[in-house]
């Protein structure tokens, strides 16, 4: 008869601790370790790039435009005073900077900033100048904007956010997989298969493992891109063995096989 290691002893012990459960941290390295260190480093130097092109290309002026569509609004002729080129360019023209002055109803002189992609007027010209009656220093040229970006520049937002989701990702998954330490049910069931996916995640491809659960029957999908879990599940499959499960009776999908840990390979 096969003696049991320590480590093997100490893991059954700790399953069958009742939840919540302590957590030892020998168990919690070997369960769950903090992964993903290269996409934090990626995340964080995706995250700092997309938030200066966003700085640059986000319309910031959009609520004052729309507090001036809101409205009420009043309408003067004006004067364009100055025209120069930006350092933003969008769909390979040039955007232009254009001082402009005007008027209002009441006999107040404002200047102003506007902007258009492509080159509009000339120093001099005649422009309608649009205001808010309540604010005269929100204001904008008829045709142009009131900053270098365009809505169609939101799109760089995405480059912020994905590099949050990927700092942030691998410290929600240690977080999952300790409470699933600490609160999961420990159950057994079998292989019925493992399906490879399309999806790869960290270059490694992602497979579906379907295991049905001892205790009642039922099957629950289980996703991994780990080799060493994949590895396992294949091997119990042809072996018709049963697996131990430690799984999140609110979410089953969300599940560990408790007999990896500790092997060469990390979960």
């Amino acid at each position: 008869m096969k003696t049991k290691s320590k480590w093997v002893m100490k893991r059954d012990a700790f399953l069958d601790t009742p939840p919540p459960r302590h957590v030892p941290a020998s168990v919690a390295k070997k369960a769950a370790p903090f992964e993903g260190l290269s996409l934090v480093i990626f995340g964080s130097i995706f995250f700092t790039m997309g938030s200066v092109f966003s700085y640059v290309f986000l319309p910031w002026h959009m609520p004052h435009q729309w507090r001036l569509d809101k409205g009420p609004s009043s309408s003067v002729q004006g004067t364009v005073t100055q025209v120069e080129d930006t350092n933003v360019s969008i769909n390979k023209q040039k955007v232009k900077e254009y001082a402009y002055r005007f008027v209002t109803k009441e006999g107040v002189e404002k200047e102003g900033k506007a902007y258009t992609t492509g080159s509009l007027w000339k120093e001099g010209k005649k422009v309608k100048v649009n205001y808010l009656t309540s604010d005269p220093s929100v204001s904008v040229p008829l045709g142009a904007r009131m900053g270098k970006a365009d809505l169609t520049s939101s799109f760089v937002i995405l480059f912020p956010l994905i590099g949050a989701i990927l700092v942030v990702g691998p410290f929600i998954a240690v977080r999952r997989k300790r409470w699933l330490l600490r609160h999961g049910w420990v159950g057994k069931g079998n292989v019925a298969a493992v399906e490879a996916t399309s999806v790869s995640v960290n270059h490694k491809s992602q497979f579906k493992i379907r295991i049905t659960r001892a205790d009642d029957g039922t099957e629950v999908i289980m996703r991994s891109h780990q080799p060493g879990v994949v590895s396992f599940a294949k091997a119990r499959k042809e072996s018709s063995e049963p697996v131990t499960i430690l799984y999140d009776p609110r979410k089953p999908k969300r599940m560990m096989f408790p007999e990896v840990w500790g092997r060469e390979w990390k979960i």
